[in-house]
């Protein structure tokens, strides 16, 4: 510990300055002061040598924690790239393997969710969404999710993808639940998500709830 490297400079020190005043040279020390200083500079060899490989593992710990992240970035760029070129069997591919490595990553499940969309696949988009949903929101602290907080972003994008999913699906009412709970949040584009809520309400017959969620609606 530092404590114990401070107390042996202190007494290294000391022992140094007390022969410096007596101006005795080093090889004229007694025996018993030889050892008491022998013992004193054994010690801090120690605790230094304690201290380094410490900090040396830590820097490794580091070095490793940003491994990761730039390989966990690289597979998604790599997704995106596919997607942004319509390659989206190409995306799959490589997102669907990025999560052996990171099977827990919701933006891997965010992508999938789209590319599933695009392919016209409602009932793999709506599966991939939930997962990236409840991922996300695992990580967050925070119940009352906002779009100011970039952690809460991947939850509401994933909450807006499957929301549209169950819409297509005809799962009318968990997508009503979903779209309102869009429209609870602070987020401006996600205000027309209340007329969304009123659309399928207004489709099963609910006409109050309609009413209510197109009050509500911009």
């Amino acid at each position: 510990p530092m404590k114990d490297l401070l107390e042996l400079l202190d007494q290294l020190l000391y022992l140094l300055e007390e022969h410096e005043r007596d101006q005795d040279a080093v090889d004229e020390l007694s025996l018993e002061r030889r050892r008491e200083l022998c013992s004193l500079l054994e010690g801090l060899a120690r605790q230094a040598l304690t201290r380094a490989r410490s900090l040396r593992d830590g820097m490794e710990e580091h070095a490793e924690e940003v491994t990761i992240a730039a390989r966990r970035e690289e597979l998604l760029q790599r997704g995106l790239d596919a997607i942004a070129h319509g390659l989206y069997a190409d995306a799959e591919r490589v997102l669907e393997a990025a999560l052996e490595e990171f099977p827990d990553h919701d933006e891997y499940y965010n992508h999938l969710g789209l590319v599933a969309w695009e392919r016209g696949d409602m009932v793999r988009a709506e599966r991939y969404y939930a997962r990236a949903a409840d991922l996300s929101l695992m990580r967050s602290r925070n119940l009352d999710p906002t779009w100011a907080d970039p952690s809460h972003r991947n939850y509401l994008r994933a909450l807006e993808g499957r929301a549209l999913c169950l819409y297509q699906l005809g799962r009318f009412e968990e997508a009503i639940e979903l779209f309102e709970l869009l429209g609870h949040t602070s987020v401006p584009d996600y205000q027309g998500c209340y007329y969304l809520a009123g659309e399928l309400s207004h489709l099963t017959g609910r006409l109050k709830r309609a009413i209510a969620c197109y009050t509500r609606a911009p």
